[in-house]
């Protein structure tokens, strides 16, 4: 119970995590694993690209007012600073060339009506160059990690993805009208992941970087958008919308395996689409409602952290029950407290505290309202009983309340949970209770023998 109500206590702890604006930046390991928030800041961040040396993120700043300008700008996700690179008319996915030195992005500039690439020097030092002429859209660029080509989406002979030198120079189409102009070069540059159309169908395709041997990696029930790569070339990750909201996924090269990463129903997890940095790690916008706020920073870390609580409580309350049936009333509450103090302590999540005491309290009621009716036998399992319930409800509590789930039909299933991101399988949450209420026993009876032995031995003349 100690970590049940964490959405309304952290709103009151911290207003700047409880709030915070419509898309900040969140970080994962490749399974989905480690959810970490990685800014808090005022701006509303979109569209990042890792930089190639992982430290750097470029994102486009959506203004508050939708009409207005749009930013270009760098996180240095070391410091937090921000800074911008270009403020003006409409951005479109900005991406690094190979060497970390330029930012390559689609540029709408204030009245001009059309969408071009430009880069940017990426640490502020010079004005955008344009890198494409004519007047044709051309937008979604990417620079191959061997620095050799560029790939963009462009209307310039009808809508298509285009392959062209890095300077921009020798554009020709490869792919006819793909679904959108969202694609991603392979690692090794041989090969570019693009959202493709099958029969009206959302999909993902990838096709060799001279136009060759395109073919079709996985259909969708749903839109995917923005893909990128796994540093060895074996996955492809990507915004999902198949459930609605926006979610990261991933699926195998050959179509197997698909995943959803993020698994937070309810929040808008892809806003410009993922970013894979060369670690394998995974940067994406989340823009996060205020009560799940930041949910994927601890939804990992504070679900073991409940877990572990509400076990050490179920211990200790066995020990005490067995060891002194006769306990006053409050000792329950109290020691309660002083465990989930120390567990809570670990975890610098001190506002859980009077949730903690609260639960054990309940069990020192239980107990106080039998004590008339039922002898310590009955009275003992009902405390404990109590115990138990509490226990896997404030766990349960945290994890709901921590991945913003829906129970699935089949709530019994490892499986089913592990899919939808609660983190720990009922089955785990219930071994952990029977295995903490066994261990308190064990204590309470050996303790209660040994009392036992010495008042007998004390009594003989």
């Amino acid at each position: 119970m100690a970590n049940a109500w964490l959405p309304i206590w952290a709103a009151a702890l911290d207003p700047s995590i409880a709030a915070p604006p419509a898309a900040e930046l969140f970080g994962m390991a490749a399974d989905g694993s480690t959810q970490t928030r990685l800014t808090i800041t005022a701006a509303d961040e979109r569209s990042p690209a890792v930089s190639p040396d992982g430290f750097r993120v470029a994102v486009k700043l959506w203004p508050a007012d939708v009409d207005g300008p749009q930013t270009l700008a760098v996180v240095d996700l070391r410091t937090g600073a921000t800074q911008e690179l270009v403020r003006e008319g409409f951005i479109n996915q900005p991406s690094w060339s190979p060497d970390g030195q330029r930012i390559l992005f689609g540029w709408e500039r204030t009245g001009a009506g059309d969408v071009q690439l430009w880069w940017v020097p990426a640490d502020g030092s010079g004005q955008p160059v344009r890198l494409l002429e004519g007047e044709d859209n051309s937008f979604g660029g990417q620079w191959s990690p061997d620095g050799q080509s560029l790939v963009c989406a462009s209307d310039r002979d009808g809508f298509g993805l285009y392959v062209a030198n890095a300077d921009g120079t020798d554009i020709h189409k490869i792919v006819d009208a793909p679904r959108y102009a969202d694609a991603a070069w392979s690692p090794d540059s041989r090969q570019i992941a693009f959202t493709s159309d099958e029969g009206g169908a959302f999909g993902l395709s990838v096709v060799d970087r001279d136009g060759g041997n395109q073919r079709l990696v996985r259909e969708f029930a749903g839109a995917i958008l923005i893909p990128d790569w796994s540093p060895d070339g074996m996955t492809l990750v990507f915004e999902s919308h198949q459930s609605g909201d926006g979610e990261i996924g991933s699926v195998s090269i050959d179509g197997t395996d698909e995943r959803n990463l993020t698994r937070s129903p309810g929040i808008n997890d892809g806003m410009g689409g993922p970013t894979v940095a060369r670690d394998g790690s995974i940067i994406y916008a989340s823009a996060v409602p205020q009560l799940a706020a930041f949910s994927p920073v601890i939804r990992e870390r504070l679900g073991l952290a409940a877990l572990v609580t509400q076990s050490v409580l179920l211990a200790l309350g066995a020990a005490l029950l067995l060891a002194r049936p006769r306990l006053r009333f409050g000792v329950i509450a109290v020691f309660g407290g002083v465990a989930a103090a120390i567990q809570l302590g670990w975890w610098g999540a001190w506002a859980f505290l009077p949730a903690a005491i609260g639960a054990a309290l309940a069990a020192d009621v239980v107990r106080w309202a039998m004590r008339m009716r039922a002898g310590s036998r009955v009275r003992d399992a009902a405390v404990l009983a109590t115990l138990t319930g509490l226990s896997a409800v404030g766990y349960l509590a945290t994890v709901a309340s921590t991945t913003v789930i829906e129970w699935p039909a089949d709530w019994w299933s490892g499986e089913s949970w592990d899919a939808s991101g609660i983190g720990f399988p009922l089955q785990t949450v219930i071994a952990a209770m029977l295995l903490s209420t066994g261990i308190g026993a064990i204590i309470g009876l050996v303790t209660a023998g040994s009392r036992s032995t010495a008042s007998g031995q004390a009594t003989q003349p």
